[in-house]
């Protein structure tokens, strides 16, 4: 099976800009400042992911899930910005220093037809090599798992396969991963059969 990052496939999908070059409004200026810093990267917190993230859903569901999120954060509740917000925000990735050169210094948004990419994706594959491969489109970091898209696995199996975040979240900076079936530890393989000398 292979994994394949959602933010390699959106960067190869041409959705990814370099920071300089997005126009960040007021609005995504003001909400940026109220987003909570992760470890796990930079998020919304930075005016141009927020910007992202309005162009994405538009202006007035953003805000709608701020207010959302401002409601409920006394009660204890998250995560419900980005429910309310959809349209794939809460993949909006920001620059950081964990990204290879230049996505260091770019946003980028989530990928486009995760399903018809992976598809897409297991055919080249089969078409170039003759096997038949499964592909699930990930995002991973060391707080939380998602599979976007499968194709020929299950997405359970693949989230609990991708649990422990497999491809880092630091310097490993591996977009893409392979995921064989080996044999089980400690099961011994059967010895062969003797042959009979003058066999």
């Amino acid at each position: 099976m292979l994994l394949v990052s959602e933010k390699a496939l959106a960067i190869s999908q041409g959705r990814s800009y370099p920071i300089g070059d997005i126009a960040v409004s007021r609005t995504a200026r003001v909400l940026s400042r109220y987003v909570s810093h992760e470890p796990t990267g930079v998020g919304l917190a930075h005016p141009t992911t927020m910007q992202l993230a309005i162009d994405e859903a538009g202006a007035g569901r953003i805000l709608l899930a701020a207010a959302a999120a401002a409601a409920t954060k006394p009660l204890g509740m998250r995560g419900v910005f980005y429910r309310v917000a959809g349209h794939g925000v809460n993949a909006i990735d920001g620059p950081s220093s964990l990204n290879l050169p230049p996505y260091d210094t770019w946003a980028t948004k989530s990928p486009e037809d995760p399903s018809g990419a992976a598809l897409h994706i297991a055919a080249e594959v089969r078409r170039r090599t003759g096997c038949r491969v499964g592909v699930a489109i990930i995002d991973a970091n060391d707080m939380a798992a998602e599979v976007f898209a499968s194709v020929d696995v299950d997405a359970e199996a693949v989230l609990a396969m991708i649990a422990d975040n497999p491809l880092g979240q630091s310097d490993e900076q591996t977009p893409f991963g392979l995921v064989r079936r080996v044999a089980q530890a400690g099961v011994a393989t059967p010895a062969p059969e003797p042959v009979p000398v003058g066999a």
